[in-house]
């Protein structure tokens, strides 16, 4: 049924989404993470439903693949791997398919984060000589430095409104998180304490950054307003929390968390968590032997099911350090 104007009746599309949220056992489960994952032996790119179910290898390869990043449309993963022997942002289809290397230079590239248009990706990069944010055009081309800066500038999150570029610098002498315009103009610095603040994302409103921090000497989630305001602890416990996502809704944060140390290789063990944005009603998503890390909530209005590529209504109904370690200084090597 369509209304005069040729659109399809609103009333009629309300009821649908009513129907389908009210007939579905969990609407939430339908929606996807990708997240980085060592359970087969490598750095690999999963997906899994938005409740934990479900996670599909789709990378496959004997490099390492991770730090990935949903396009706006959820059809497409950009992520950082080291199969050409280099670190270089690649592209994938949602399902893991058709995958394309789009940076092509012997300095790293890393850490991509879509424009919420989906016509551009920005990327931290090495090619200066020192990291600086970059963006590009999703095939690759047009590559520009925003930061231009001697220190090093770090892991770009965009705002979903296209405004902004949150990342994180060691410009003032550890790292904190900043924030400049979508061109690069007007950086100011958010966060101001002696330990290191980094991992920015932002809210899809775009009012607040949830970030990771060792400020208590152990690693949390903290949230704060867009202009630094209004600091909060959401995790505040023993364990090393970090790499927050927020969901689609900006109801809930995803994040890796583990206190299991495997001493022989001197690393911790971390699995896929989320919660409220108070802190409240935490839940395990993941739980293998090996480390799941780097959660990035797809805010399609679309995604791909684990499945294959059916396609389920999620979303917008109402609207990255390269260690699983604590980073004492970041750096582009995984060794």
């Amino acid at each position: 049924m369509r209304s005069r104007d040729g659109f399809a009746n609103p009333i009629l599309g309300v009821f649908l989404i009513f129907v389908l949220m009210s007939t579905t056992p969990s609407f939430l489960a339908y929606a996807q993470i990708a997240f980085m994952s060592e359970r087969d032996g490598n750095k690999e790119i999963y997906v899994m439903g938005a409740d934990g179910r479900s996670p599909r290898n789709l990378t496959r390869h004997l490099a390492d693949d991770w730090t990935p990043s949903w396009s706006p449309d959820g059809e497409r993963i950009a992520f950082m791997s080291n199969r050409e022997n280099n670190n270089e942002i690649y592209v994938m289809d949602a399902d893991g398919s058709n995958a394309k290397r789009l940076t092509v230079h012997p300095r790293s590239d890393g850490s991509p984060s879509w424009s919420p248009d989906g016509k551009r990706i920005a990327f931290n990069t090495s090619r200066p000589g020192n990291s600086e944010v970059y963006v590009m055009d999703p095939d690759g081309q047009n590559p520009q430095n925003l930061t231009k800066h001697d220190k090093d500038d770090w892991s770009p999150s965009w705002s979903p409104n296209g405004n902004r570029i949150a990342f994180e610098s060691d410009r003032d002498g550890n790292w904190e998180i900043y924030v400049m315009n979508a061109d690069g103009a007007n950086p100011q610095r958010l966060t101001r304490h002696l330990s290191h603040d980094w991992s920015a994302s932002w809210s899809p409103s775009s009012e607040h950054i949830a970030f990771g921090s060792i400020r208590g000497g152990n690693s949390e989630i903290y949230v704060m307003d867009a202009d630094g305001g209004n600091l909060r602890n959401l995790t505040n416990d023993p364990a090393y929390d970090a790499s927050p996502s927020w969901s689609p809704d900006g109801k809930q944060i995803a994040f890796a968390s583990g206190n299991q140390v495997v001493r022989a290789k001197d690393r911790l063990i971390l699995d896929i968590f989320v919660m409220d944005i108070d802190g409240g009603n935490l839940q395990q998503l993941t739980k293998d032997p090996e480390s799941d890390y780097y959660p990035d909530w797809s805010r399609s209005v679309f995604s791909v099911s684990p499945a294959g590529k059916q396609f389920l209504m999620w979303g917008r109904l109402k609207d990255r350090d390269y260690n699983v370690t604590p980073p004492a200084g970041n750096s582009f090597s995984d060794d």
